[in-house]
């Protein structure tokens, strides 16, 4: 709610360039600001960059050493490293024949290895190899790789006292975010908040990555689920639910989604359909939505994917978002 513009989103912005906390600052510094600060709410990585600045301070470490110190070797997370770490893992090179791993057959190292993989996005309906982000470029809000499995490892150290202590600081980082209006924003510090009792979710993409992670934290359901994929831009959200509907049917998107990509929506059901008609109508999209309440109070939106071209995909998949999250 702070109104800060995005460092990433500014022109000339280059992930995988190794910027100083100055430059960093500089790319904002003379940036208007997005909104006036407690008006509404946004993701900036600007926001997390500050935090990570404010920890050093605090704590007399370098953001990563203090993370390492209280996160990765707390939880023992034997597949999780800053970028800048990657040089120091054994990892076989497989950029030449015969493109595939062979060094598992001598060396124990190599049969469970921690690798990082290629990321790859998407231009002009072809894949091409994304740089690999610097370690600097995104402090505070990235620049972290991790296996699946650890970042579900990671999940279990979030939800009791392993990693955050107190219970009122839980209830801080795991509630709405209040505005000036006094309305609440049904997110905050990236986690969403849609209305199913305990959902809490949370999504991130990079240039070559995305991952998606839906905790559901009520005591009778307890499920974790974590999504990861080596392309930006990748929509997970409908496949986690899926996935979670197959371990309990009532975690899954209901039966009237049926046929459809759907996803919960944070907001009521007048909001959803606001919210989409007014993105569509700005990109001059066009897609048939369906936007409904359940029973349980959950609010849902789905579209039928064979009905969208792949030229509009991704402006549908925008703007699905935007109807139904805060970001």
């Amino acid at each position: 709610a702070s109104g800060l513009p995005d460092y990433t989103k500014q022109a000339g912005f280059d992930p995988a360039r190794d910027y100083t906390a100055a430059e960093i600052l500089g790319l904002v510094r003379h940036t208007p600001a997005a909104f006036q600060p407690g008006a509404r709410a946004a993701a900036s990585a600007t926001d997390f960059f500050l935090l990570a600045l404010a920890i050093e301070r605090a704590s007399g470490m370098s953001y990563q050493a203090f993370v390492t110190k209280h996160q990765i070797e707390r939880l023992s997370l034997r597949n999780t490293v800053f970028a800048s770490g990657l040089a120091a893992v054994k990892q076989e090179a497989l950029d030449a024949a015969p493109f595939k791993h062979s060094l598992f057959l001598q060396d124990r190292p190599y049969i469970d290895p921690t690798e990082a993989a290629t990321g790859y996005s998407m231009k002009a309906d072809s894949l091409i190899k994304a740089r690999r982000n610097s370690a600097s470029a995104w402090t505070g809000s990235g620049a972290i790789y991790a296996s699946a499995q650890d970042i579900s490892l990671w999940d279990i150290g979030l939800a009791g006292g392993l990693l955050v202590k107190e219970k009122k600081n839980r209830d801080l980082i795991y509630g709405g975010q209040a505005l000036s209006t006094g309305a609440i924003v049904p997110a905050n510090a990236g986690w969403r908040f849609p209305k199913h009792k305990g959902l809490m979710d949370i999504e991130g993409n990079v240039p070559g990555f995305s991952c998606y992670l839906a905790r559901f934290t009520d005591p009778s359901e307890l499920l974790c689920v974590t999504l990861c994929g080596n392309r930006d831009g990748i929509d997970f959200v409908d496949l986690g639910r899926r996935i979670a509907g197959a371990f309990d049917r009532k975690l899954g998107p209901p039966a009237a989604a049926k046929g459809m990509v759907s996803r919960e929506s944070t907001y009521s059901v007048a909001e959803t359909r606001a919210r989409i008609a007014s993105f569509l109508k700005d990109k001059q999209v066009t897609i048939r939505t369906s936007v409904w309440e359940e029973p349980d109070g959950t609010v849902w939106i789905g579209y039928d994917r064979s009905a969208v071209t792949a030229s509009a995909r991704q402006a549908v998949e925008d703007a699905i978002r935007h109807a139904t999250v805060p970001y």
